[in-house]
């Protein structure tokens, strides 16, 4: 009966653990990024005594959605909005100039176990490929002594950037953390930026292709938590619990126990000796009364007797 409670016990905690919610196998997420940039511009031609260009800063932002697959792979969709930002420097005037442009973009990537790595961490190795859209337009600024006149053509410029960074598992959410390169496969110029001034003319221009340190935060959904099953009460009304311990061995008393082995020959051969005296008892008691009828008693003084009872002669004692 034990036994069969016990199982009925392991049955209903099984179905307790099969009630709570396992991890998916496809895990959907929204998702949020900040990038930041750094890129450098290239001189084409200048006429002026000086003209150069420094590495600058940009920031872009970005939500879209993942997909993981047992937090092995993954998958995003993500749109952008960039602006990069470059300085160049032309004689004594230093400017910076932000281009503005809008990004769509499917990201692959794998997430292996490092053994280096704390066990909530995991490397990431990924690769983005995209489309960057912009628009013909033209700005015109002064710096003094020089007029500066910006112009970018409308195209739509394929990219690839790879991926090398870490992923940070915090319950349904996940962060990455890492560095990535972004290049265009068009390597037509993103924009042209002129400097007129009295002594001369400088031009310069980029493909918007750069470094970044880039952020993303994972943001999972809630799970809907499953109700508690009640644990089932055995049955034991009616019925013992008790049960008797059966040792099998293949020898015939324990060792050591040799008193107690005695000890139980001597109590079978004292009750087999109460049940023989037992079953001989009433023939004897039957006997003896007809011996003494049949016959004196074994000194012959039975059949004449002496003093009183000597008058009895022949009769039963």
């Amino acid at each position: 009966m034990v036994r069969a409670a016990s199982f009925l016990l392991l049955l209903s905690a099984l179905g307790l653990h099969a009630q709570q919610p396992g991890p998916r196998t496809w895990e959907p997420r929204l998702l949020g990024s900040l990038t930041i940039p750094f890129q450098v511009p290239r001189v084409v031609e200048h006429t002026t005594d000086r003209a150069t260009s420094l590495p600058w800063a940009g920031v872009t932002l970005g939500v879209g959605g993942s997909l993981t697959y047992k937090d092995r792979w993954g998958i995003a969709v993500q749109g952008t909005y960039a602006m990069q930002g470059y300085l160049l420097w032309v004689d004594s005037v230093c400017y910076d100039l932000y281009h503005l442009l809008p990004r769509a973009e499917v990201r692959l990537w794998a997430q292996p176990e490092v053994h280096w790595l704390p066990s909530d961490t995991r490397l990431r190795i990924g690769m983005g490929a995209g489309l960057g859209f912009q628009t013909s337009s033209e700005l015109r600024s002064t710096e003094d002594p020089f007029t500066i006149v910006t112009r970018e053509p409308t195209q739509t410029r394929p990219y690839l950037a790879p991926e090398l960074g870490l992923m940070h598992f915090d319950g349904p959410r996940r962060m990455e953390l890492g560095l990535r390169y972004l290049v265009h496969l068009d390597r037509s110029p993103a924009w042209t930026s002129t400097a007129s001034g009295p002594d001369g003319t400088a031009t310069y221009s980029a493909t918007d292709d750069h470094l970044a340190l880039v952020v993303r935060m994972h943001f999972g959904f809630p799970r809907r938590e499953l109700p508690t099953l009640p644990t089932p009460a055995p049955a034991l009304s009616g019925r013992s619990a008790d049960t008797l311990t059966t040792l099998a061995t293949s020898r015939s008393r324990i060792p050591g126990a040799t008193g107690l082995s005695h000890g139980i020959s001597t109590s079978s051969t004292t009750s087999e000796t109460i049940r023989r005296s037992r079953s001989t008892s009433p023939s004897q008691s039957r006997s003896r009364p007809q011996a003494r009828r049949s016959g004196g008693p074994p000194d012959g003084r039975g059949a004449e007797g002496t003093g009183a009872g000597g008058a009895l002669r022949g009769g039963r004692w």
